[in-house]
């Protein structure tokens, strides 16, 4: 099977891909990274405007807040 990476180079690719596997170690492994995404659940809500638009808010309470009461 033949695949293109169109007009990135071979050195960018493999670049990106080593990049994208120890993002993923850090975020498994180490301690921080696992503390952050604990973070990013606890301080992210989902909200249904009119019903039909769906966003992702990400902030303090207090933001949260302000921004559902505007």
């Amino acid at each position: 099977m033949f695949a293109s990476i169109g007009q990135y180079s071979y050195r960018y690719v493999v670049k990106a891909w080593l990049i994208t596997i120890l993002g993923k170690l850090y975020f498994k492994y180490s301690k921080d990274g696992r503390s952050y995404l604990e973070q990013i659940k606890e301080l992210s809500d989902t909200i249904m405007i009119d019903g039909m638009i769906n966003i992702i808010v990400s902030g303090t309470e207090e933001q949260l807040n302000d921004f559902k009461s505007f």
